[in-house]
């Protein structure tokens, strides 16, 4: 071996034993998939759909006084996995059982892979976790209460944690945009991962499970940072600001196919705020889909009022 083989390599090592003891992290390294990629090494997570809860909206579904009770801690410091769960309905299709995540934050957010909103007949925006300027409304009932829940709900964008020692050691700062490629067997880059790093920061990439199922991420696999994104054009017009749709959860008239005075819901789920709009307009019957879930309080609203239930 030449000599300077030889330093490089004793060099090397130190390095990467000193970023071991001073950060805690995987040194920079070589990727592990089938095509060998040199940059910065971090442990892959992939989040299912799960919901933060504003300390209001936790005594509004458990009750007052309420607190969550952790169950697990998750990877980022202060972070938990609850016992409690929640049901989210959507007007096509609704999911029970979803992940409450402490601890409570200021406003209550859904975060759901793109497959999920589909699911549920809805549009929510891709978006940082903590940005809800353009937020949808979800729907969420425990087994005592429910709550609409308004400009809450997106569809995370990825983006990879760090302290700001793990930061420093990458060459990184908060807010940064990486190129991060994956260590699978379907090694798939993804670009502009956001940088997020603070003191409440552990080094981890975060995806969701559409990314994870297109890259073919598996648990404990790993991804590495290749470097800053560029700005180079895909040779495409920047696409148009963000609109969201027109809210789903409204009563709208719909006179072909329905009697005079007959108001079509369309949700998955009868509120007694939508039952009270319909006795606002007039509306002799409420039309519902034949799956919609009705609540007690709207079921009490309609007898009060003499109006009929239909089911589609």
């Amino acid at each position: 071996m030449k000599l300077e083989e030889m330093v490089r390599d004793i060099v090397s090592g130190a390095v990467d034993e000193y970023l071991k003891e001073e950060t805690g992290s995987v040194a920079p390294a070589v990727c592990s998939s089938s095509v060998p990629v040199e940059g910065f090494t971090v442990p892959a997570e992939a989040s299912g759909r799960h919901v933060h809860l504003s300390p209001e909206d936790v005594e509004h579904l458990f009750g007052l006084g309420y607190e969550l009770t952790p169950k697990r801690p998750l990877s980022q410091p202060g972070q938990y996995l609850s016992e409690e769960r929640v049901t989210l309905i959507g007007p096509k299709g609704t999911f029970p059982n979803v992940a409450i995540l402490g601890p409570p934050r200021g406003h209550t957010q859904v975060e759901v892979s793109a497959t999920d909103a589909r699911t549920l007949g809805l549009h929510p925006p891709v978006a940082l976790s903590g940005d809800l300027s353009r937020a949808g409304d979800m729907l969420i009932a425990s087994k005592d209460a429910f709550l609409m829940a308004e400009q809450s709900l997106i569809i995370a964008r990825n983006h990879v944690h760090m302290s700001p020692e793990e930061a420093a050691a990458a060459g990184l700062s908060d807010g940064d945009l990486v190129d991060v490629r994956m260590c699978t067997d379907r090694p798939v880059t993804f670009h502009d991962v956001v940088v997020r790093s603070g003191p409440a920061h552990k080094l981890a990439l975060h995806i969701d499970f559409d990314e994870a199922n297109a890259c073919g991420w598996t648990d404990g696999c790993q991804a590495v940072i290749v470097g800053k994104s560029g700005r180079a054009s895909c040779g495409t017009a920047m696409p148009e600001p963000y609109e969201a749709p027109a809210p789903v959860y409204t009563a709208l008239e719909e006179p072909g196919g329905l009697g005079d005075g007959d108001v079509l819901i369309s949700t998955g789920f009868l509120t007694e705020v939508q039952v009270r709009d319909a006795v606002a307009a007039g509306a002799k019957a409420v039309v519902v889909n034949e799956r919609t879930v009705v609540s007690p309080l709207a079921n009490d609203l309609l007898h009060r009022h003499g109006i009929v239930l239909k089911r589609l």
